[in-house]
């Protein structure tokens, strides 16, 4: 479900499933992507389908904005 997020926030709390949404780059692809922080440590890039780890700590000066996300990742492995 479409959910209103600030610019600048790094992550949010869906309102649907409380779950922690997060927003990471993909290393190969550059694709900027909301992911579910409860996948464990890696998800699917949602453009080229590649495996990504998931840092277990990114300090706020260098973690991605929502304004930058451009879609979704999905679980990995890809369901």
């Amino acid at each position: 479900m479409p959910q209103h997020v600030g610019d600048e926030a790094v992550s949010y709390t869906c309102f649907t499933c409380y779950a922690e949404v997060r927003f990471y780059t993909c290393p190969d692809c550059n694709f900027t992507q909301a992911v579910a922080k409860r996948w464990g440590r890696a998800f699917t890039c949602g453009a080229c389908e590649r495996r990504v780890e998931m840092p277990h700590a990114i300090p706020y000066t260098q973690a991605v904005k929502a304004i930058r996300a451009k879609g979704s990742g999905y679980p990995y492995p890809k369901i």
